[in-house]
């Protein structure tokens, strides 16, 4: 490519020509320079075709054979006719032990006008082989097939050391396996799970008007009956706890309340303290949608 390269330039300056070699001129080294037969533009003939042979089942060699079969047939100037490209990659593809039904449904096929006898369909079962294979890989890769045993037996995956999970029975309170249970048991992680479940599970406040009177009726008349006297509702009996006050909620979301003799609790530290409780963005949703119909005090019956 040099030699040429130092023409051009020599033909340049006989010619008085001083400028850089344009694009076309460029462009015609290199094809002078690539050029391989003397016919211009042939790159392959049906030499190289019988040169792409079968070299195995792994998707690598597949895709190897695939890509280079395309290729050199593509690169064709005169393109072979099709009975003799059938009568090669045929007789290639017989070599598969991975796809020996595809080539026994090509055998029994008997029209040779029909479309599947035809050296493409047997490409087409080939790729479709290829891209099944891929799948699998892939599928294998995300998920391993020892996957849930790693899980059930901890990071690591040997199930005679201590797995790096903690045992969900111990920490909701108590394992039935007790000291035999092979999982593992850190009161630490049980104190702070039982604190997590408790802040979770508290209730939503009740706004003012709906029945506050504590669990469902029916509740609470089996082993208190008696001792508190009678029926042992939340609030009454001599031992039951004092119940703080609720917040008022015309305080929290409308700035004033104009309840009269309201008992609801108006301090700031209430209403400070209100708006860290986890049920705070679901009663939040509903004062947004009483602001958004104009209403100038909390309306129990909007709902969101």
């Amino acid at each position: 490519m040099n030699q040429y390269y130092e023409s051009a330039k020599q033909n340049c300056k006989r010619d008085g020509f001083a400028s850089m070699l344009r694009g076309r001129q460029a462009l015609w080294l290199l094809y002078q320079h690539f050029r391989t037969t003397q016919s211009d533009g042939t790159l392959f003939s049906y030499r190289h075709l019988q040169l792409v042979l079968w070299k195995g089942d792994s998707v690598e060699q597949l895709e190897e054979f695939d890509s280079e079969f395309t290729r050199v047939l593509g690169g064709m100037e005169n393109r072979p006719r099709e009975v003799d490209i059938q009568d090669h990659y045929v007789r290639q593809f017989r070599q598969t032990k991975s796809m020996r039904e595809d080539v026994a449904y090509f055998d029994r096929i008997e029209d040779l006008t029909d479309p599947d006898k035809s050296w493409t369909y047997l490409q087409k079962c080939l790729r479709r082989q290829c891209n099944r294979i891929r799948a699998d890989i892939n599928d294998n890769a995300l998920c391993p097939a020892d996957a849930v045993a790693k899980v059930a037996a901890g990071v690591g995956g040997d199930a005679n050391k201590q797995p790096a999970g903690g045992c969900l029975m111990f920490l909701k309170g108590k394992c039935k396996f007790g000291k035999e249970c092979k999982l593992k048991h850190d009161e630490a992680m049980q104190k702070q799970f039982l604190a997590t479940s408790a802040m979770v599970a508290q209730p939503e406040p009740k706004p003012k008007g709906q029945d506050n009177k504590g669990d469902k009726k029916g509740r609470g008349k089996g082993d208190r009956k008696g001792k508190e006297g009678g029926k042992a509702k939340e609030g009454k009996g001599p031992n039951a706890p004092v119940k703080p006050k609720q917040t008022c909620f015309n305080k929290v979301w409308f700035n004033k309340c104009d309840v009269k003799d309201c008992t609801r609790d108006h301090s700031k530290k209430a209403v400070d303290a209100f708006k860290q409780d986890p049920g705070f963005a679901a009663m939040d949703k509903r004062a947004q949608a009483m602001l958004a119909a104009g209403k100038t005090a909390w309306d129990p019956s909007i709902k969101e």
